[in-house]
């Protein structure tokens, strides 16, 4: 790949670097996004197959469904309180995002903007963020998430990524 300056990888290299955490885990907000903008892409019939990437260091945010307690289920406006204006989840669950970018809004047809999604995890995984992110993983259509400990890991853990998006083996 072109890594001269103005490359696509030199540009994808360079926002890479300018990512500043900000304490939060947006998954199902991102992974939404991520549908639209697919679904949405003008050069989406020239590009039939599409994949993608997350790479996060914690587990998603709830959406407020915890808090303020006891938080709002979103199954229903009944659920969120004495004012169900006031409270309402604007995405679905994460697996339920993740799941939309794989198989669209409609699992019999699973024909969604992105033939799979891969997780990969940063930093060691505790048991309930592991079981999150191969559940999120799963629902995107890869087997499980994948985790490095540091930069060397993720960058093994990319090729691997990269190899199976090649091998289109999810």
């Amino acid at each position: 790949l072109d890594d001269a300056p103005g490359s696509v990888r030199a540009s994808v290299a360079q926002q890479l670097r300018d990512v500043r955490a900000y304490g939060g885990s947006p998954l199902a907000a991102a992974l939404d996004d991520a549908h639209f903008a697919l679904t949405h892409l003008s050069a989406r019939q020239a590009a039939p197959r599409s994949y993608v990437v997350l790479i996060t260091d914690g587990p998603a945010d709830d959406d407020f469904r915890q808090l303020p307690s006891p938080g709002c289920a979103c199954a229903s406006k009944d659920e969120c309180g004495e004012d169900p204006t006031s409270m309402s989840c604007p995405y679905p669950l994460p697996a339920e995002a993740a799941g939309h970018l794989r198989c669209g809004f409609s699992n019999a047809a699973c024909d969604g903007p992105a033939n799979a999604l891969y997780v990969l995890g940063l930093g060691d995984a505790d048991a309930p963020e592991r079981g999150e992110l191969d559940a999120l993983a799963a629902a995107g259509g890869s087997d499980r998430a994948r985790f490095a400990a540091d930069a060397n890991a993720l960058r093994t853990r990319l090729d691997d990524v990269m190899q199976a998006i090649l091998r289109d083996d999810r």
